[in-house]
């Protein structure tokens, strides 16, 4: 019941094949590619960064984000020393989210955020499961279920409460886009932003 993950050098460079043999291997014993799931995306911490600016700069209503350290002011007003004011934390949705390395990233460096992923493989959302909260089920399915009262979704996926969320692909590779895209954008509090792949 062991898993091991070798991360970087050069050991393979010389033995393609070998890598290849191995990925196979992990694909039949587990059932998914861990390629498709390794590495952090600068993107998120990007995204996050910006909308705290904007608030910060007035750009978007809400309050004021406060540091969350006592130095100098020129030092408390870099974006990396920003934390969310315990009152009213930054929410963050991810669609497809994979095993949550990305949300446990942006939480890890900043602690007073809120996040949650949808995953609609049941492995993988287990996996994300040890790291951050997650709904394992089709996006479009989630949303559906959010419209029913009293369901797990429906808690978790209120109206005007995320103030970003990250669907990149995921809405482009729906059945219908459109709904898809219509049903996030009643998530978003009123300055809230769905980032996708353009």
């Amino acid at each position: 019941n062991a898993f091991i993950y070798h991360k970087g050098g050069t050991g393979f460079a010389s033995h393609p094949e070998a890598m290849e043999r191995g990925q196979r291997k992990f694909i039949d014993k587990w059932g998914f590619d861990i390629w498709a799931y390794i590495g952090i995306l600068d993107d998120y911490e990007e995204e996050v960064r910006r909308y705290l600016n904007d608030i910060n700069n007035g750009e978007i209503a809400g309050s004021k984000v406060s540091s969350s350290n006592h130095e100098e002011a020129s030092d408390a007003d870099r974006p990396d020393h920003r934390r969310i004011p315990a009152g009213s934390p930054l929410r963050i949705l991810e669609l497809n989210c994979g095993m949550g390395v990305n949300l446990a990233y942006l939480q890890y460096l900043h602690p007073g955020i809120s996040v949650i992923g949808i995953e609609p493989s049941p492995q993988i959302a287990q996996i994300a499961a040890t790291l951050i909260d997650v709904i394992c089920e089709d996006p479009e399915e989630a949303l559906e279920n959010a419209a029913i009262p009293d369901t797990p979704e429906a808690s978790v996926l209120q109206a005007a409460s995320y103030d970003l969320i990250f669907a990149w692909d995921a809405v482009s590779h729906s059945k219908d886009p459109d709904r898809l895209r219509t049903g996030l954008m009643k998530l978003l509090k009123p300055n809230g932003q769905l980032i996708e792949v353009e």
